[in-house]
């Protein structure tokens, strides 16, 4: 297992040299004030995040509250529970939250997920825009825009526009430069002064066809049984790893996020760079394939943890194992139920996945070698 994590290091770490430099900032309320500056990529994990100053390279941030009003000059990823992007970022953005707000100005494209996403009337993008969320209000100017919703409202100045959303409402204030194609129920309500120059094309809908009586509970019985199972045999073979990812991501929950978030978004992109080398194809292939194969396992890190948080602190227990397999029958049901909340759910799960990365990196990164572990304890005759 050390060996692999370092396999996966050194990949990363030839594939990206520019993470080399780096600063990293995390804790309840972290700002960096209006005036400094930066010069290198940072990493910021926090209950409270504010940005005022400039950051000369990447930004990867991951808190409760962000607010970013200050300058970065390459690309931004973000994920919280409120975003607020107001500065000026020079390449592209990425984040994820449950509410996001976008009016600054961004040098190339954007890529927003979350329950409400909001792009304001003084945002300007100059690249293109793809948006998912529950609500989506897209306004002031951004390139052709990919939009998935429930509510997508649009009251912009937008290139070629492709939407799929339960209700589209088009105002006055609208322009798009070329066509309009959205796939949606219901006919969207265009306003008689929104400029199209390329026309408007609805797909409709197809109503869902009855499923088998009880095939869906079947589903999610059968999802149900499978990930306590898997969590259970995991946290029986591996109770004290287990008990370590846990105890990482109870501990420092942002900074799990963070590296998390930082790992499932950039591993892919140091895998494409290392199939590119042409050499390196067989190793990115099977590198990829792990990958996927840890999805799941972040997964169930996370709803281990969550479980253990809610009973550790009302409860005792005679031994690890029961413990360990208390909290899964608590935690991993929770998280599923969870992901059943309309529009939201999906980014709960990702979000999951990201907190299970980082906790197991801490993990790793935090185990003593075994030599130390044995020098520590006592030896009995």
């Amino acid at each position: 297992m050390r060996r692999f994590t370092l396999l996966l290091l050194a990949t990363w770490l030839f594939v990206q040299p520019a993470a080399l430099a780096m600063e990293f900032r995390s804790g309840d309320d972290v700002v960096i004030p209006a005036g400094t500056v930066i010069d290198d990529d940072l990493y910021v994990a926090g209950r409270d995040v504010r940005i005022e100053g400039t950051v000369t390279g990447d930004l990867v941030v991951a808190g409760g509250d962000v607010t970013i009003t200050g300058d970065v000059r390459q690309d931004l990823i973000a994920a919280g529970g409120d975003l607020t992007l107001r500065g000026r970022v020079g390449q592209s953005i990425r984040a994820a939250g449950g509410t996001l707000k976008l009016s600054g100005t961004v040098g190339r494209d954007v890529l927003l997920a979350g329950g409400d996403i909001s792009q304001e009337s003084d945002a300007k993008v100059a690249g293109d825009g793809a948006y998912a969320g529950g609500n989506v209000t897209i306004a002031g100017r951004v390139g052709e825009a990919m939009i998935a919703g429930g509510d997508v409202t649009l009251r912009g100045t937008m290139g070629p526009t492709n939407i799929q959303a339960g209700e589209l409402t088009v105002e006055e204030a609208t322009r798009l430069n070329g066509p309009l194609v959205y796939t949606s129920t219901s006919t969207a309500d265009i306003a008689t002064g929104a400029v199209i120059t390329g026309g408007v094309t609805h797909h409709a809908k197809p109503a869902r066809k009855p499923g088998v009586p009880g095939s869906r509970w079947a589903w999610w019985a059968a999802m149900i049984l499978a990930s306590l199972l898997s969590a259970a045999v995991l946290s029986l073979l591996l109770p004290k790893a287990a008990e370590r990812v846990t105890s990482e991501i109870e501990r420092q929950p942002l900074v799990a996020l963070l590296i998390g978030f930082a790992i499932v978004v950039g591993l892919p992109i140091a895998l494409l760079f290392l199939a590119i080398t042409v050499v390196g194809i067989p190793l990115a292939v099977t590198l990829f394939g792990l990958y996927v194969l840890t999805w799941h396992v972040g997964w169930l890190a996370s709803g281990l943890a969550l479980g253990d948080f809610i009973l550790s602190r009302r409860f005792t227990f005679k031994s690890l194992r029961s413990r360990l397999l208390a909290a899964v029958a608590l935690g991993i049901p929770l998280l599923l139920l969870l992901q059943v909340i309309p529009f939201i759910g999906w980014l709960i799960a990702f979000l999951a996945v990201c907190v299970g990365f980082g906790g197991i990196a801490l993990a790793v990164v935090g185990r003593r070698p075994l030599e130390a572990q044995s020098a520590a304890s006592p030896v009995e005759a």
